[in-house]
C-alpha cells in the first residue's frame, strides 16, 4: 500500500511538473527571435536595442542554419543568402509547423522564405528593418513577439514604424533628423555647439544611415570636431541628392567616410574650383588586432573601395578611425580608434 501511495504522489509530481513546463512554455517563457544573415553591424543593432525581458534574440550566420528547433520566429536577410537544400528544408519545416518565417528583401531576390506572416505584416517588418534606427529595430523585435506569441503574458505593446528620411541631415542625438542646413543651425545653436566663428563641416557618412547604438566612431568624430571648433553637419545620401546637398550647404570642408567615390566628376571638380578640401577617413569592419597585424592584410575590395578609388577624387587623410571588436555579448561593434580621430581632427 505505501509502495502504491508513493507511486501515485511520485507520478502526481511527475505530471505537475509537466503540466508546470509546458504552462511555462506556452504562457510565459520569453519569446525567442532568430536572426539569419544579418551583418555584424546589423545583428549587433537589432539584439542591443532589445530592451524587453519577455524577448530573447540570437543572431546566426547562413552557415550555422542547421536545426532551427525551439525558436518562435525567424528572420532572415536575403542579401547574399545562399542555403542548400537541406537548410531550405529545415527552414520549411519549421515553417509547416506554425513558426512565422519573414525574409528581409528589398528587392527580387529569388531566395524569399516567408510563413505564417501576411501580406500586410511582411510590409510592416518591412518597414521596420529598412527604416533602421533604435525605435524601428526595438519595436521590429514587439512586433514580431505580438505575432509570434500573442498568447504569452508581459508585454505586447508595440508603436508603428517610424520612417527615416532617405537624404536627410542629423546629429549626435538619437531620432533627431533635419531636411536643411539651416534645420541643423537652428539646432546646433539651441544646443549651445554652434560656434560663430567656426568653419562648417559636410560630415558624410556614406549612403547608408550610421545604425543607432552602433556608430561610437561618427558620434566620436562628430564630438571631437565640434570640440575643436567647427560647426559639424552629418548627413546621408546618395547619389545626385548627395551632390545638391553638398551644393547647398556649400561647407568649408568635407568629410567622407567612404565608400568608393563621393560622386561624380561634376561634383569633384565644383569642389576644386571652390577650393574646398576632402577627407577621408575611413571604419574598418576588422578587430583592432588583425588591424595592427601586418601579416593579416586588408581585403583588396575594401582597400579599393575606401583607400585607392577614394584617393582617385583627391582625399587625404586616409586613415582607419574605427575597427569593429566583439563585446561581451559575442555582438562586434565599431569601436573608435580616438588617436586617429585626433590626427583627423588634428
Amino acid at each position: 500500500m505505501n509502495k502504491k501511495r508513493l507511486g501515485i504522489f511520485l507520478g502526481s509530481i511527475a505530471l505537475l511538473i509537466v503540466c508546470s513546463f509546458a504552462a511555462y512554455q506556452y504562457w510565459l517563457a520569453p519569446t525567442r527571435i532568430l536572426i539569419i544573415n544579418a551583418t555584424l553591424a546589423q545583428a549587433a543593432d537589432i539584439a542591443l536595442n532589445n530592451d524587453c525581458a519577455r524577448i530573447e534574440v540570437t543572431c546566426i550566420k547562413k552557415e550555422e542554419v542547421k536545426d532551427l528547433s525551439g525558436y518562435d520566429a525567424i528572420v532572415m536577410y536575403s542579401r547574399g543568402l545562399y542555403l542548400d537544400d537541406g537548410q531550405i528544408a529545415e527552414v520549411e519545416r519549421v515553417g509547416a509547423s506554425g513558426v512565422p518565417v519573414f525574409t528581409n528583401t528589398l528587392r527580387n531576390f529569388t531566395l524569399s522564405l516567408n510563413h505564417n506572416v501576411t501580406n500586410e505584416q511582411q510590409h510592416t517588418l518591412r518597414e521596420y528593418l529598412k527604416n533602421g534606427n533604435k525605435h524601428n529595430y526595438r519595436n521590429a523585435l514587439l512586433y514580431l513577439r505580438h505575432i509570434a506569441t500573442p498568447h504569452r503574458w508581459g508585454h505586447q505593446d508595440y508603436e508603428p514604424p517610424i520612417p527615416l528620411l532617405e537624404n536627410m541631415f542629423y546629429h549626435r542625438e538619437y531620432g533627431r533628423y533635419f531636411s536643411t542646413p539651416q534645420e541643423v543651425t537652428a539646432y546646433l545653436k539651441e544646443k549651445n555647439l554652434y560656434h560663430e566663428d567656426g568653419r562648417n563641416l559636410a560630415l558624410i557618412s556614406g549612403l547608408n544611415f550610421p545604425m543607432e547604438g552602433n556608430r561610437a566612431h561618427v558620434d566620436s568624430l562628430i564630438t571631437c570636431l565640434t570640440q575643436a571648433g567647427f560647426n559639424v553637419y552629418p548627413f546621408t545620401a546618395g547619389g545626385q541628392p548627395r551632390a545638391d546637398m553638398i551644393r547647398t550647404l556649400h561647407p568649408d570642408a568635407v568629410v567622407y567616410l567612404p565608400m568608393g567615390r563621393l560622386g561624380n566628376d561634376s561634383l569633384i571638380n565644383w569642389l576644386h574650383q571652390e577650393n574646398i578640401p576632402l577627407f577621408m577617413p575611413f571604419p574598418l569592419i576588422q578587430p583592432h588586432e588583425e588591424w595592427l597585424d601586418p601579416d593579416t592584410p586588408v581585403s583588396g575590395g575594401t582597400l579599393t573601395a575606401r583607400v585607392v578609388v577614394p584617393e582617385i577624387d583627391g582625399g587625404m587623410l586616409p586613415l582607419c578611425i574605427a575597427t569593429q571588436n566583439e563585446n561581451k555579448q559575442g555582438y562586434y561593434l565599431y569601436t573608435a580608434e580616438n588617436e586617429r580621430i585626433d590626427a583627423v581632427v588634428d
